[in-house]
């Protein structure tokens, strides 16, 4: 992502404006092109599938996961975005923070959930989906934080 250069730029040179838009900007960009993607995907799951299989279980099971797993395209997309920005700033310890509890997150209730009658894949894939959005707003009010901390 260019933002972390175009936002580190104005950064350094003391442009509190710039640095907020670079960021609102890339945010909205974002969001708009993943919620497209995510539509795209999530709708055409299964002929999606059929270009890398022909076996009709795998094309069900790879469709299913496409169609949860897109719904979290726009909260990694504009965690992306905020990773970028706190790089742009010298802080590259809250986007590692939020990616282990974004791992951590996702694989702990999954693990939990295997000891279930219930668990089945879905079960993983529904985890990581919460888990992404976990970390998104933990990125954005971290992100706020560190903007009104280092933008005076």
């Amino acid at each position: 992502l260019s933002v972390a250069a175009v936002a580190g730029q104005n950064f350094g040179a003391g442009k509190a404006t710039r640095v907020r838009n670079t960021f609102v900007t890339a945010a909205v960009l974002s969001t708009f092109a993943t919620v497209v993607i995510a539509i795209a995907v999530g709708t055409g799951a299964g002929p999606l599938m059929a270009l890398f299989t022909d076996v009709p279980a795998v094309t069900e099971v790879g469709a299913e996961y496409l169609r949860i797993a897109s719904i979290a395209f726009m909260a990694t997309g504009v965690s992306l975005v905020s990773t970028s920005m706190f790089q742009s700033m010298g802080n590259t310890v809250s986007p590692l923070v939020t990616s282990a509890v974004r791992i951590v997150g996702g694989l702990v209730p999954a693990m939990i959930l295997s000891r279930t009658a219930e668990f089945g894949l879905t079960s993983v894939w529904w985890s990581l989906v919460v888990s992404t959005y976990l970390q998104l707003i933990l990125n954005l009010i971290w992100l706020r934080r560190e903007l009104k901390r280092k933008l005076v």
